[in-house]
């Protein structure tokens, strides 16, 4: 029998301890004040760990929800990703360009038609259009004023 890591020879011992330093008449009121000592004890041990109980479900509660919309939001995600991806492969492949082909060309817009400007004229694809030509500055008008 152990309680407390206390021992039935250990026990014995302080309890011949208490019966010498309390004498027998107070012995028996100083078990029964240890007793209902221990049941306090115990009654506001398990109390302690029912409201923890507790306070733990009502944390898990709202914490389970987030998960699952955390979830949810990811596996939305990816599926968006993928009918992008497959959209994507989708438009490559209606172009007449392989994914491969598209990824490895050094210049993504060499098949493309050549754009034009507002003027209507083609412009070459990587290059810099041309600057419009600025317009001509007028002369600075003096006025000499020697009245």
């Amino acid at each position: 029998m152990e309680f407390l890591n206390i021992g039935v020879g250990e026990l014995l011992v302080i309890l011949v301890i208490a019966l010498l330093v309390f004498g027998p008449e107070r012995l028996p009121e100083i078990a029964r004040q240890l007793g209902k000592a221990v049941r306090e004890f115990q009654r506001l041990s398990n109390e302690a760990t029912s409201v923890i109980q507790e306070a733990m479900r009502e944390i898990e509660e709202p914490a389970q929800e987030v998960r699952q919309v955390l979830d949810d939001t990811q596996k939305e995600l990816r599926e968006g990703v993928q009918e992008i991806h497959e959209a994507a492969r989708g438009a490559l492949a209606t172009s007449g360009t392989s994914p491969s082909k598209a990824s490895n060309s050094p210049n993504p817009n060499a098949d493309a038609p050549p754009a034009t400007t507002d003027t209507g004229e083609a412009e070459s694809r990587g290059a810099e259009p041309e600057p419009h030509p600025a317009p001509a500055a007028k002369p600075a008008v003096t006025t000499h004023d020697d009245h």
